[in-house]
């Protein structure tokens, strides 16, 4: 798909507590009835919502959310 994909190297301390979010575009791009995608800024919100368990539980709450957005399409991306 990209025959040059430059690299980008940052390092950042993640301390205890803190979160790496790891997504496909799945997320972002799943859309409800009116094509509206998630977004970015639906995954920003969903975020902060989860339940601060563990993954698996945080992982299941955006999920939901998701779903929530997509109910109605007919469609299912994730």
């Amino acid at each position: 798909m990209l025959p040059v994909l430059p690299a980008v190297e940052k390092r950042i301390e993640l301390l205890t507590g803190d979160w790496l979010l790891i997504f496909s575009d799945g997320i972002p791009e799943a859309t409800d009835e009116n094509d509206r995608d998630f977004g970015d800024d639906g995954l920003l919100d969903a975020f902060p919502r989860a339940p601060h368990g563990s993954a698996a539980e945080v992982c299941e709450s955006i999920v939901n959310a998701v779903r929530h957005h997509e109910r109605g399409s007919g469609r299912r991306t994730t």
